[in-house]
C-alpha cells in the first residue's frame, strides 16, 4: 500500500518541486475542506430555501457538476532536477471566492488556489487515488464518494 501520493507542485520563483501527501495528512484535512464547501454551498442557497435545503445535498449537487466537468488533461512531466519533499502541514485559508491551500515541509512552501469547482474536481481526483491506494480509513463526505462512484470515468496516469 502506498504511503504518499507525489504530485508537480505549483511553480514558485522559477522552480517546480514534487510534493508528497500522506494519507494521514489528506485524512486530517478532508473534513475541513469537505466542511467549508458545504458551507459555501448553503450560502449560496437564497434564505427562503435554506431551511428545506440540506448541505449534504446541495453538495451532491455542485459535486455532480464539477465531476461531469472535469476535463482529462495530458499527465504534467516533472524535471529530472525537481527537488521531492513531504509536506508537514497544510494552512487552510476560506475567502469569499476562493479556498487557499498552503502546504509546508521541510522542501519548501507550495500555494494552491481553488475556486469551489476546481476544489471539487481536486477533491475528486485524491478520492479516485485514494480508493487505488487502499486508503480506506479517510472519511470522505458521502457527495465526494458518490459523484466519484456514479459520474462520469476520469483518466488518471
Amino acid at each position: 500500500m502506498r504511503t504518499a501520493f507525489d504530485w508537480l507542485a505549483p511553480v514558485r520563483r522559477g522552480r517546480a518541486s514534487i510534493c508528497g501527501l500522506t494519507q494521514r495528512l489528506l485524512g486530517l484535512i478532508i473534513g475541513h475542506l469537505g466542511r467549508a464547501l458545504e458551507q459555501k454551498a448553503t450560502a449560496a442557497v437564497p434564505a427562503k430555501s435554506r431551511q428545506a435545503a440540506n448541505a449534504s445535498h446541495v453538495s451532491s449537487l455542485e459535486q455532480k457538476f464539477a465531476s461531469d466537468h472535469y476535463r482529462n488533461r495530458e499527465a504534467v512531466k516533472p524535471p529530472p532536477t525537481a527537488p521531492k519533499w513531504l509536506i508537514h502541514t497544510i494552512d487552510i485559508t476560506t475567502g469569499p471566492s476562493t479556498i487557499r491551500l498552503v502546504f509546508k515541509g521541510e522542501g519548501g512552501v507550495s500555494v494552491m488556489d481553488f475556486d469551489q469547482v476546481s476544489l471539487r474536481q481536486w477533491l475528486h481526483v485524491l478520492y479516485i487515488l485514494s480508493e487505488r491506494a487502499g486508503w480506506k480509513s479517510i472519511a470522505w463526505p458521502d457527495w465526494v464518494a458518490s459523484a466519484a462512484k456514479h459520474g462520469p470515468r476520469m483518466q488518471l496516469q
